[in-house]
């Protein structure tokens, strides 16, 4: 409602608008000398405006269209009556309305949606452009440096050499479509170190997929003895990483190579080709975010107790009961005596078969519970077998099937929000920019009406306003 005539109070206002509207209604005319909307009568006693003039503060506009869309014809009141209470408004600052704010919060939230739609529609593979990969990996080194600064150990010193290997390998996973340290065409990590022409006396390798965020990575890394093994590793001088997105089982996804060494001096070039060095890390694996593999490479191999000569782990429905199964079969050595599996903490105990002796199988059945667990994301198993001396030795797991899951919307934009791509950047920024603007406006409003006439408040206008604010709030940190 516009601002009355200044020496009425606003009830005196709606006293007389009542008795006009009422004589209207009964077929009353009255005149309109200036011909803009208002009637001399409603100039006169209602708003105070000059019935001779059909524009009182010579704003360009009529007295009578100010007063339908809501404004002081007096002139200077617009602002006036958006955020200052005072008794042309009913101390009800038109900014703060229920009716303005809900329309406010409306398209709040109807940008918010446009922005989360448009980034979960934006795959992944545009997002991880050559720049954020890059930036990814650089990050990774960081923070990999600071988990040995953390024990005293030297920082290691990026080697493009070993970014170059890091990124053949990611590059073949993606184009072959495979996860392990031995691809489908036999390369493994001395392959890789060899085809750049890097001689060293000591290397190793830590894999990762379906990861987005050099944190994760880490994280997963760290709670796996066998790839923190190789961070904390003080024969290690060198480091290189390599992310590529790609697809593995039709899913967006991100492979990641972490690689180590130490350059060969003259000195201690093997003679020999290398072995594998078989790392006995703790039996109780913590689960890493998703499926990851370390591996190290010396010149002298250590030794093991046993010699795993393939592992296939798979998980089956079982149609009797309308579960699921995880079942084991591998090869162990002849003396092996006991043997489990240890997948996301659940032990599964593996047995000899009668017909052959080096065969061993296992299986369990999983709640759904345990399922989600194992497969969202995949995490590492690991094999441990004792022989007849009492000796354990620890063995890698492959899986028959890699299941990676795919992202979940909140992890989705979870991404994107915070490692917004170069073309979603501006869209997040516009609409972040917006929402603040609007939390200002309406904080300051209300600041204005609280402490202007603090005396006259409306508890619902506050109330009201405070929802709002809590949801601009929540619009800008979500």
């Amino acid at each position: 409602m516009p601002k009355p005539k200044q020496k009425n109070n606003y009830r005196e206002f709606l006293k007389k608008k009542r008795k006009f509207d009422k004589k209207v209604k009964q077929g009353k005319i009255f005149k309109d000398t200036d011909h803009d909307g208002l009637s001399d009568y409603e100039e006169k006693y209602l708003y105070g405006t000059d019935p001779k003039n059909p524009d009182t503060d010579r704003d360009g506009m009529k007295d009578g269209a100010e007063v339908k869309r809501g404004r002081n014809p007096l002139g200077k009141g617009t602002l006036k009556d958006l955020f200052i209470p005072h008794a042309g408004n009913n101390y009800k600052p038109h900014a703060l309305k229920p009716k303005r704010l809900l329309f406010h919060a409306a398209g709040v939230v109807a940008i918010k949606a446009i922005v989360v739609a448009f980034i979960l529609i934006y795959p992944i593979s545009a997002w991880l452009s050559p720049d954020m990969a890059l930036a990814e990996a650089k990050k990774i080194i960081e923070l990999t440096n600071n988990l040995r600064k953390a024990i005293s150990l030297p920082a290691l010193l990026e080697s493009e050499k070993l970014n170059q290997a890091a990124y053949g390998k990611v590059e073949d996973m993606a184009l072959n479509q495979y996860f392990a340290h031995t691809s489908p065409a036999g390369l493994s990590l001395k392959d890789w170190l060899k085809k750049i022409n890097y001689q060293y006396a000591v290397a190793g390798e830590n894999l990762a997929v379906g990861f987005s965020r050099a944190e994760d990575v880490v994280l997963a890394w760290k709670n796996s003895p066998t790839h923190y093994s190789n961070i904390i590793d003080g024969d290690f001088k060198e480091i290189g990483v390599a992310m590529a997105d790609g697809k593995l089982n039709q899913i967006d996804t991100a492979f990641i190579a972490q690689y180590f060494a130490a350059p060969a001096t003259v000195a201690n070039l093997p003679s020999e080709p290398i072995t594998p060095k078989l790392i006995q890390p703790e039996v109780n694996q913590p689960a890493g975010n998703s499926e990851v593999q370390g591996e190290k490479v010396n010149l002298t191999p250590a030794p093991a107790a046993i010699n795993q000569q393939t592992t296939i782990l798979s998980i089956k429905a079982d149609p009797l009961n309308n579960e699921k199964a995880i079942q084991i079969k591998t090869i162990l050595p002849e003396d092996t005596v006991s043997a489990e599996i240890i997948v996301d903490n659940k032990k599964i105990a593996l047995n000899k078969e009668s017909s052959q002796a080096n065969i061993w199988n296992g299986a369990a059945l999983i709640s759904a519970a345990e399922e989600k667990n194992i497969l969202n994301p995949l995490v590492p198993a690991s094999l441990t077998a004792t022989n007849s001396s009492g000796a354990a030795g620890y063995g890698k797991v492959d899986w028959d099937d890699v299941k990676i899951i795919k992202t979940t919307p909140l992890e989705h934009y979870q991404l994107y929000k915070n490692n917004p791509a170069a073309a979603m950047a501006p869209v997040m920024s516009l609409s972040n920019l917006y929402f603040k603007l609007i939390l200002a406006l309406a904080l300051i409003a209300l600041i204005l009406n609280i402490f202007i006439e603090i005396k006259k408040q409306h508890p619902h206008i506050i109330a009201y306003s405070l929802a709002f604010l809590s949801l601009l709030m929540a619009m800008i940190i979500f």
